[in-house]
Order: structure tokens, then C-alpha cells, then sequence
């Protein structure tokens, strides 16, 4: 999968599924995050084992995760060289995963190298990871049958399981040092229909102020 290479025809922007090569690369844009920013509320960087297991625990829900890199170009042939080089990614997950009645609803995230923002490379990973979720419609795979009285799990009703994923979630902070105190990448979202359904005040705690969050939902 490629998006549009850069002007000068020099690498391409690619976007593919996530490797278990990549997770070191992964792993490195994440904890400048947890260093620098309040995008993400963790306060201590990332081992790699952690991203490992969250690779394979996103894997084991059959849900996309992306991985946008830049490959230089063969000057004769204009095709990357290699795999290149990870400068961004965006996966789902399940929400509160494994509680089974929350198998349909998936939450977003996306992460870019500091070096590469505001150049698209955000635009085309939300391309594909949407298309990927609308168009192949994994099967949730989180939780069982909510077990009667006596603990058997619940016979069907008779009302068959909706198939795929019905609601996605932005859960994100509200940077107030970033762009119009944040409300860029409101605005970001919005574009592909997500919509704010929720506030959450003051629940953060870093760099030595309080941090408010927003909730986003896309229904698809």
C-alpha cells in the first residue's frame, strides 16, 4: 500500500502492516511522546516488550496495525530500496478489552516521528487503517457469552451478533500548549466524522498541570 511520494521523487511514503521489525522503531516515536508530551498520559517511556505484547495482543483481535515508512528510491527504476525507515503508526484496539459487550467498539490511535508532522503522513495513515476497518470488517474477538444465574454461558436469543466493528473512539488529550490549545487536532478528526461526545476535566496529571480530555466517536 503507498501513498504519494514526496515532491522531489527522492523516497516514498509508504504505508503497510506493522512488523515484528518495526517495534523498535515504534516504540522509540511512542516514548518521545511520554518524554516530551502530553499526548499521551503515560509517564514513564515504553520497553520494547511492552509494544511486543501489544503487537501481538492487537493481532490476536484480527485488527489493523499500520506502519507509515519512508524508503529512498532506486534513481533508475523509481521503486523503494528497502522496507524503509518507520516515521509514524495507527492501530485499533479493543475497548476495554477482553469485557465482551464492548466487542464492536475499537479505539484509535496514532503516532508520528516529531520530524514528519503536519506533512500528510497522519492523513494517509487515517485513510487506511478506515478503509482496512470498513472494507475487511474484522470479527471482534474479545470476551464470551455473559454466563446466566447459574454460571452456563447464555444461550443465543436468537438475535445474531452484529458482524465487524460498529464504533470507533478517539480518546485524546487536550494539549493547551498545542495549536489553538489543541483544537487542531479536534478539527483533524472531524474530517473523517468523528464527533465529540464527551469531556473529561482535569483527569490528567503531568508536567506539573492538570490535563482535560475529549472523547471522539465515528460509527461506521
Amino acid at each position: 500500500m503507498s501513498a504519494n511520494g514526496t515532491s522531489n521523487r527522492v523516497s516514498t511514503l509508504t504505508i503497510r502492516p506493522a512488523l515484528l521489525a518495526d517495534v523498535p522503531a515504534i516504540t522509540s516515536i511512542f516514548n518521545h511522546y511520554v518524554q516530551r508530551s502530553v499526548q499521551t498520559f503515560q509517564t514513564t517511556p515504553f520497553p520494547e516488550s511492552e509494544f511486543l505484547s501489544r503487537f501481538h495482543k492487537i493481532k490476536e483481535q484480527d485488527l489493523p496495525f499500520l506502519v507509515a515508512s519512508l524508503s529512498p528510491l532506486s534513481p533508475d527504476q523509481d521503486v523503494p530500496l528497502h522496507d524503509g525507515t518507520v516515521i509514524g503508526y495507527a492501530y485499533f484496539s479493543g475497548f476495554r478489552y477482553p469485557m465482551g459487550a464492548y466487542a464492536h467498539t475499537v479505539e484509535l490511535s496514532i503516532f508520528l516521528h516529531p520530524d514528519h508532522r503536519m506533512r500528510g503522513v497522519g492523513t494517509a495513515l487515517m485513510n487506511w487503517i478506515l478503509d482496512i476497518i470498513r472494507t475487511h470488517k474484522p470479527r471482534p474477538k474479545q470476551g464470551i457469552s455473559m454466563p446466566d444465574a447459574s454460571g452456563t454461558p447464555a444461550k443465543p436469543d436468537g438475535v445474531p451478533e452484529p458482524e465487524g466493528i460498529r464504533e470507533i473512539l478517539c480518546i485524546m488529550s487536550v494539549d493547551v500548549e498545542a495549536p489553538k490549545q489543541g483544537m487542531e487536532l479536534v478539527k483533524w478528526y472531524k474530517k473523517w466524522g468523528f464527533k465529540e461526545v464527551g469531556d473529561l476535566k482535569g483527569v490528567g496529571w503531568k508536567f506539573n498541570r492538570w490535563i482535560d480530555v475529549k472523547i471522539l466517536q465515528l460509527r461506521l
